[in-house]
């Protein structure tokens, strides 16, 4: 009798765990689908199954989707000249993180950035390393300001 009783139990237990994984897998399929829709609506699947698209003026445009029961995933532009792209987190519940990848002859630069296309001060950066960002968004100024001005036009991002 005892081990019949400790078979139920450990039955119903895999069965709640199953429940459990689908009810899982199936909220994490529609909020990914509904999440995303917005943006794999003006970018749609390229011939390799990807969401790319290239502008009128040379733009690039992508959707990476988040991976399997992942909430990460981000929406992309690089400019025709690939000095400037433009990398944008979507947050779980609402809003977007920005960053900038900034390529001139001294190198590249990953940069977070407000909507504005402004510096954020991340808490590891000394002053000096803050003032050299500040400096590399001032010189990179109407680049960044056009991939933004594009990224709003294809995406409503307000």
């Amino acid at each position: 009798m005892k081990t019949m009783w400790r078979k139920s139990k450990i039955m119903l237990a895999i069965g709640i765990a199953i429940l459990i994984f689908i009810i899982w897998n199936l909220t994490w399929l529609v909020f990914v689908n509904f999440k995303y829709k917005p943006y794999t609506e003006t970018v749609p699947k390229d011939k390799y199954g990807t969401y790319h698209i290239v502008g009128s003026e040379g733009y690039n445009f992508n959707v990476k989707k988040p991976d399997y029961l992942s909430l990460t995933g981000n929406l992309g532009s690089v400019a025709p000249d690939d000095i400037c792209s433009l990398i944008i987190w979507l947050k779980v519940f609402g809003g977007y993180k920005y960053g900038l990848r900034i390529q001139d002859n001294s190198g590249g630069y990953d940069i977070m950035v407000d909507s504005n296309g402004n510096p954020i001060r991340l808490d590891s950066q000394s002053n000096e390393e803050f003032e050299k960002t500040v400096e590399i968004i001032r010189k990179n100024k109407v680049s960044i300001q056009k991939i933004f001005d594009k990224v709003n036009s294809q995406w409503d991002l307000s």
